[in-house]
């Protein structure tokens, strides 16, 4: 742990701004709005899409691939300079 010189426990102020972000990302999600990251290639970073859960795996697959529908991207809201509250994420 000595190499992680700045961690440290989050505030409560933050803890409780943190679960404000979850319980606003429910709601959308309940009306069928998926928070997704682009990152790379000049994404915006944090964008949102409103579709099915089913179709997000699709539509996931058609943005990855080189050529994909240039149309999709007309349905995705990129919040201007949303690159810098971009949501970092581990897969282990």
């Amino acid at each position: 742990m000595d190499e992680y010189k700045t961690l440290k426990f989050l505030t409560e102020e933050q803890e409780k701004k943190c679960d404000k972000i979850i319980a606003l990302l429910r709601e959308l999600k309940k009306s069928g709005v998926h928070p997704i990251v682009i990152d790379g290639g000049g994404g915006a970073g944090l964008s949102f899409i409103r579709c099915s859960k089913s179709e997000l795996v699709n539509i996931g697959e058609d943005l990855l691939s080189a050529n994909h529908d240039d149309e999709i991207n007309d349905y995705i809201y990129s919040p201007t300079k949303s690159w810098d509250v971009c949501i970092d994420y581990i897969v282990p």
